[in-house]
């Protein structure tokens, strides 16, 4: 999954946790691409607090996953997820091959 949630970052540029979790078609067009990400952000989530964290939410069974509420109920900050997440996509961004990272400037673009 990890692997995957990175090539959908490398094409789409970096999501937040809270676009994620918001699963909307404005941040994240295909809906492929938003289960893909969401399903990350769960992997992330057990991977990085263990899997406690992820039955407390879905145990909440709130109807809309709102990243304000999702921090209420791991008892943890919303900057606190975002890290998480980033850093857990980080991890595997480094290991995609670098050409394909849409993020860099050509050389010389940036000066007018």
């Amino acid at each position: 999954v990890g692997v995957a949630a990175a090539a959908v970052v490398q094409k789409l540029g970096r999501q937040t946790a809270a676009s994620l979790l918001r699963q909307s078609p404005a941040t994240i067009p295909s809906s492929e691409d938003r289960l893909l990400l969401g399903s990350a952000w769960i992997n992330s989530l057990a991977e990085l607090n263990g899997a406690a964290q992820v039955h407390k939410l879905y145990a909440s069974q709130i109807p809309q996953l709102d990243i304000t509420e999702v921090a209420k109920i791991l008892g943890t900050t919303t900057a606190e997820i975002e890290r998480g997440w980033q850093l857990w996509i980080d991890s595997y961004l480094a290991g995609m091959p670098s050409a394909s990272h849409p993020m860099t400037m050509p050389m010389g673009a940036s000066h007018h």
